[in-house]
């Protein structure tokens, strides 16, 4: 079976985290959608790239050709379901939301046959993390029967493994907590001395979590450098948040700097409902626990404060407070609520600087990829009011 990945709508709904990656790399749980493809679907599926710019073209090449679009979790039963389908033209439906077809969309709108599947939702940002626990502990459960348990001579209490990829270090009076799930410590990890880290858990390879850090039902990637206290959030690759700091309920883009003492507030004092400012306004999400979305290369000050339900964009700077979502190249300044473009020359300096710090060189791809989203998000500056005009510190 060959599976053609389609963005639609989904890319601009998932921003600032799309705008420098497709939303099937987005990570839930501890894969992203492609990875799941490629590990549950095994030898029976190929999978392809639909790029937008040929979107409504002719792409298919066979029959029996699947599209998916990335805006739900695949996971095995879905696969297991879809790949026991012998018909040539029908849909794929959960509920009333279409996430793919078979064959010819029109053929199999006409022939009204449906695949129903019961799935999660991806629709916007907050529901990354409204999936992720529950999502994280069954892709730990998976992994744990691929790789062996590691034995600890450390602390370790509950009935689920701790496993590996390979060969990490930890330093004594570390605990390990696998009462609500497994914990994954990728090779080369090195976990210091009076860290406490519960599962569902999955620390990525190279990482370093920092003495005194509470990591709680969390995802951190690779080459990451962790402290404070985490849980129930999504750290992507290349991510330090080295000091003291509270990251809840949050998603976190790669190359991003945390600030020490930064606090994500997660919850209302009223414990009510979180809504999701987009930028354009305000969206219910039904969620009493939610933090915030911050692009990739974006940072934040020491003592930072950012409220619950925003986002900040790819490239952007949160300075001391942040009640209010923020686009892409933005220097946030909480003490005027004012906010400032960012150079795009002093954005790029900016990566080259962090990425060199972390042994990764700044190609031509990168400076192509800010230039770009750059271009694309200047209407979205021009819309919040950001000022083209150069911040001065106070």
């Amino acid at each position: 079976m060959r599976i053609v990945l389609d963005e639609g709508e989904v890319y601009k709904n998932l921003f600032p985290l799309t705008l420098s990656r497709p939303a099937f790399k987005l990570v839930v749980g501890a894969l992203s959608i492609i990875d799941r493809l490629r590990i549950f679907g095994k030898e029976e599926i190929e999978v392809v790239i639909r790029n937008p710019i040929l979107r409504g073209k002719d792409l298919l090449k066979e029959e029996g050709d699947v599209v998916l679009f990335s805006n739900f979790i695949i996971d095995n039963k879905f696969l297991e379901k879809l790949i026991s389908k012998k018909s040539k033209n029908f849909l794929i439906q959960c509920k009333d939301i279409l996430l793919g077809y078979a064959g010819n969309l029109e053929e199999a709108k006409t022939k009204n046959e449906v695949l129903n599947v019961e799935v999660r939702i991806i629709e916007k940002p907050y529901d990354l993390i409204r999936h992720n626990k529950e999502t994280l502990f069954e892709d730990l459960i998976y992994f744990s029967s691929v790789y062996e348990a590691v034995k600890l001579s450390n602390n370790v209490v509950g009935k689920y493994p701790v496993i590996s990829n390979g060969v990490f270090n930890i330093e004594g009076n570390v605990m390990f907590d696998t009462r609500e799930g497994p914990i994954f410590v990728g090779d080369a990890a090195y976990i210091q001395a009076f860290s406490r880290i519960e599962g569902p858990s999955y620390i990525g390879d190279s990482t370093l979590v920092v003495t005194g850090s509470n990591i709680r039902r969390s995802y951190i990637g690779k080459h990451c450098t962790i402290g404070g206290e985490v849980t129930n959030s999504i750290i992507l690759d290349y991510t330090n948040s080295r000091h003291q700091s509270y990251i809840g309920d949050s998603y976190i883009g790669e190359w991003v700097n945390i600030g020490a003492h930064t606090v994500f507030s997660n919850i209302k004092n009223t414990y009510g409902e979180i809504k999701y400012d987009n930028l354009k306004g305000l969206e219910r999400t039904g969620m009493r626990k939610l933090g915030a979305f911050l692009g990739d290369h974006s940072k934040t000050s020491i003592s930072a404060m950012i409220f619950s339900g925003l986002s900040v964009g790819f490239s952007s700077h949160v300075l001391y407070f942040l009640d209010r979502s923020i686009p892409s190249f933005t220097m946030w300044s909480g003490y005027e609520k004012e906010g400032y473009e960012i150079y795009l020359e002093s954005a790029i300096e900016t990566a080259k600087r962090f990425m060199e710090s972390k042994k990764i060189k700044f190609t031509e791809g990168h400076e192509k990829l800010f230039k770009n989203i750059f271009e694309y998000t200047e209407e979205e500056r021009r819309e919040a009011g950001i000022k083209k005009e150069t911040f001065k510190k106070r």
